[in-house]
């Protein structure tokens, strides 16, 4: 039965063969189909099919309009072997791309070592039973990132509904944003959700026997230290720390606060309001079997949940073990928990602007002074987390020719901070800077430093104290520098990319970095007070902060009378 968009997708015909093409050579290519958004009032258009030959899957209307003519007209008949993914996001852009990493790739090894056997795809509609689990997977994760990650359970707006958790570390090739980690439900009770998510991160003594997740958490972090630990013992999941309603002994009553304090530092979440209880109750159970399922979501190797006692945790990348295998989403799921979260954005649009900021990077200079105050409340990660080994490696070389030339120094028996604490000059000692900058990562916000020394760190990365002015090795990063964020923005998807500082740094950067670029780059001349020394960077400061308060709408930030140069 032909639906409203079928006329619109196949006005764009011509226009999507040539995006499978570049997809079948391995890029990932797009289209704008903002005009879609007139055909109705949904609340979200985010979807995504998935087209193999000619059989296709997908869930939402527009999707399986798209899926349909695409499979109906050959379009990837060439290459009969392949998956080729069609998304569409928020903002009207679909993009193609093949779902299965290149062979021979390191990616590609590895999802053989976990895919089970391929199975046919069925060639159905809108009235399909269980659904391809990566489709299900990815459509569940976009979904639910329309909402905003919190940190505290007393930012949640609403008494009933399901939780989940996300961890600093943990992403997926169709969900780099951040993969769920955890589903949770109050699943007794009514108007418990608040409380029961205020369980997990309660600190006190015996705190761990009112919640499995903080048993799996405080059992991993023990086994990690020390495997033979007598709280584990007689056997995994039997030890009194591991076991619902023992005590702990004076060894592990500690790992309490540790527990807490994971939870604070790597962890947030998102919650989906549903009132009603059976069926928060099914929909926990299926959306667990469904995430479990995704052969895409796997743990990375560092994953604490490696060290939990439950085989089901470790295998499924989820610090869940009940419904694991069950029953999974099906279409007519799918297209309700649209519904849900559609219903719960409203609610959550009356207090509060978070926003999604994973496809958003900030470039801010480094500091001459470096005194290292405080700890950092974010996990540790580094620049090279993010980069592709060859780029990796350019960074090493770079690191050390920049440390090799005359005028510049690295204390090797310096503590090392991260790098928002060491630097304590200008722009970091503007008012506010470093909280909003911490703020803001924690809603996705990705953020590189330019340093002498160093040529890129993240905010968290631990350095040590060194002396090595821009001014002095520019001739070490003017041509790395560019490659590495090239590549930076390749692997982390980035859309529109931000920068503030000063005409020395702009040296070593490109001029455009994505296709949404805007640059502050503050001119000081003979009238303007003070000295350049100083006033340069307060203002680099002054800028980042506009474009905090401005929520990265550079429109907004950007002042006739302020004396920057912006480029966009």
């Amino acid at each position: 039965m032909a639906s409203k968009y079928d006329d619109f997708w196949r006005a764009h015909l011509d226009e999507l063969a040539p995006l499978v093409e570049c997809a079948a050579d391995g890029r990932t290519c797009a289209l704008d189909v903002v005009g879609l958004q007139r055909l109705g009032q949904r609340s979200s258009w985010y979807g995504s099919a998935v087209v193999r030959g000619r059989e296709y899957q997908a869930a939402m209307a527009h999707m399986v309009a798209l899926a349909r003519l695409v499979a109906d007209a050959g379009v990837c008949a060439e290459w009969p072997e392949v998956e080729f993914r069609f998304t569409v996001n928020q903002s009207g852009r679909l993009t193609v791309s093949t779902t299965a990493p290149r062979p021979g790739s390191p990616q590609a090894r590895a999802a053989r070592s976990v895919r089970p056997a391929a199975s046919p795809m069925p060639s159905t509609g809108e009235d399909m039973s269980t659904l391809d689990p990566r489709v299900a997977c990815a459509d569940v994760h976009r979904l639910l990132e329309q909402l905003p990650l919190l940190a505290t359970p007393d930012e949640v707006r609403f008494a009933n509904g399901l939780y989940f958790f996300y961890e600093t570390g943990e992403g997926s090739e169709h969900a780099p944003r951040g993969r769920i980690v955890r589903v949770g439900n109050h699943p007794r009770a009514a108007d418990r959700l608040i409380a029961r998510i205020s369980e997990h991160y309660r600190n006190r003594q015996g705190a761990k026997n009112g919640s499995v997740f903080r048993r799996y958490i405080g059992g991993a972090l023990i086994r990690q230290d020390n495997p033979a630990s007598p709280c584990l013992l007689p056997s995994p999941g039997a030890g009194h720390w591991e076991r619902q309603g023992l005590s702990e002994c004076e060894r592990c009553v500690a790992y309490e606060e540790r527990v807490t304090t994971y939870l604070h530092r790597s962890l947030r979440f998102r919650c989906v309001r549903i009132d009603d209880m059976e069926e928060r109750n099914r929909f926990e159970a299926r959306l667990i079997a469904t995430l479990a399922a995704c052969p895409l979501c796997r743990p990375s190797s560092t994953w604490l949940g490696r060290h939990a006692y439950s085989l089901v945790v470790q295998a499924s990348g989820l610090w869940n073990s009940d419904f694991i295998g069950g029953p999974q989403l099906n279409h007519r799921d799918l297209q309700r928990l649209e519904d849900l979260v559609a219903a719960c954005g409203q609610t959550c649009e009356d207090g509060d602007d978070d926003v999604d900021l994973s496809d958003t990077l900030l470039i801010i200079p480094c500091c001459q002074s470096k005194r290292g105050l405080g700890v950092l409340d974010l996990s540790t990660r580094t620049v090279a987390d993010f980069l592709s080994p060859g780029a990796v490696e350019i960074l090493g070389t770079g690191r050390v020719a920049a440390f090799e030339r005359p005028g510049t120094s690295i204390d090797p028996t310096s503590a090392k901070h991260s790098a928002l604490r060491l630097y304590t000059g200008q722009p970091y000692e503007t008012s506010r800077f470093r909280e909003a900058l911490v703020s803001l990562m924690r809603s996705g916000l990705h953020c590189l430093i330019v340093s002498g020394g160093y040529g890129l760190v993240r905010p968290e990365e631990p350095i040590r104290y060194y002396e090595a002015p821009i001014q002095r090795t520019t001739p070490v990063w003017r041509r790395r520098i560019p490659m590495l964020l090239a590549d930076y923005v390749e692997r982390q998807r980035i859309r529109r990319s931000f920068g503030a500082f000063s005409r020395q740094y702009a040296s070593v950067i490109p001029a455009r970095l994505t296709g949404n670029d805007w640059r502050a780059v503050p001119r000081f001349t003979r009238g303007d007070e003070g000295s350049a020394y100083h006033e340069v960077p307060r203002r680099v400061g002054s800028a980042v902060m506009r474009l905090v308060e401005a929520r990265f709408d550079a429109e907004r930030a950007t002042d006739g009378s302020t004396p920057w140069e912006p480029s966009t």
